[in-house]
């Protein structure tokens, strides 16, 4: 077992190391987003393999939203680790996160390569590592628990809720490029059924996650996500894209009263864990 000075050490190391970790990722889609990975942006991969659920452009402007909230985490991870008087936040931190933040930022990093290399399969097999991680690191922290701290609300649980939600939406998205890379049929009913499956998944995980775990912010991600596939589809207006804007419609009805409904039960709990 460490010592209290060994572990204050370690601890510091580890926060610094996430730091890093993080430059690296924000480096890399920074070269990803210029076309400096294999001379490809991501959506010229994108329009290489068309589907009915990939999102409208502007919709992955929310990358920047997580990206600036995942670093409000790793800073105020480092600040945590270097302050002397936090010794139970910073070992209530260092226990729950253990190495999952590097673990994540490999898989992204990973993934970021293996997609711009069109190492579909590969890159399938990396999201899903990236998936995990992040989900594990919500689960450890119980993202959303009531009786957390405002600090570990506004600097874990929003990030880590809103990188969750992206990388489902991300997932399901892969899902459909590799399909198109197994040359399943693009047109016809087909893609048009597996689409609307997906819709259902991603909206059922929502439920799961915001009810259960109170995890608002994957649900505003997922909305956004499915705003984003009704533009597209609006604009291409290819076979089937009706039936999926309306899925999409009734969806984003359903998860919205779940938010509202969540809202006011969280409410309730408050006044009567007061009372």
């Amino acid at each position: 077992m460490m010592s209290p000075e060994r572990s204050s050490y370690h601890q510091k190391n580890l926060s610094v190391f996430n730091l890093l970790a993080f430059v690296i990722v924000i480096v890399l889609n920074v070269l990803s987003a210029t076309g400096r990975i294999n001379g490809r942006t991501p959506g010229m991969i994108s329009a290489q393999y068309p589907t009915l659920v990939t999102p409208a452009h502007f919709t992955f402007l929310i990358w920047s939203v997580i990206y600036l909230a995942l670093f409000g985490f790793c800073i105020y991870q480092c600040w945590l680790a270097f302050q002397p008087d936090r010794e139970e936040a910073r070992h209530h931190m260092a226990i729950r996160l253990q190495h999952w933040w590097l673990v994540s930022c490999m898989a992204n990093a990973g993934w970021l390569v293996s997609w711009h290399y069109d190492w579909i399969p590969l890159s399938m097999a990396v999201m899903a590592v990236l998936w995990f991680s992040v989900w594990n690191i919500q689960q450890r922290f119980q993202v959303a628990a009531p009786e957390a701290p405002l600090s570990i609300k506004i600097f874990v649980f929003i990030p880590f809720g809103l990188y969750l939600g992206w990388m489902s939406i991300a997932f399901m998205a892969n899902m459909a490029v590799a399909l198109v890379y197994m040359k399943m049929p693009a047109h016809g009913w087909l893609p048009v059924l597996a689409t609307i499956g997906a819709l259902l998944a991603g909206a059922g995980l929502t439920g799961y996650f915001l009810l259960l775990h109170n995890n608002v912010p994957y649900a505003l991600v997922t909305i956004w996500a499915f705003i984003g596939i009704i533009a597209q589809r609006l604009t291409e207006g290819t076979s089937g894209s009706t039936i999926i804007i309306q899925t999409c419609v009734v969806l984003i009805g359903l998860m919205l009263a779940a938010v509202i409904w969540q809202f006011f039960r969280q409410r309730h709990w408050r006044n009567t864990a007061i009372h």
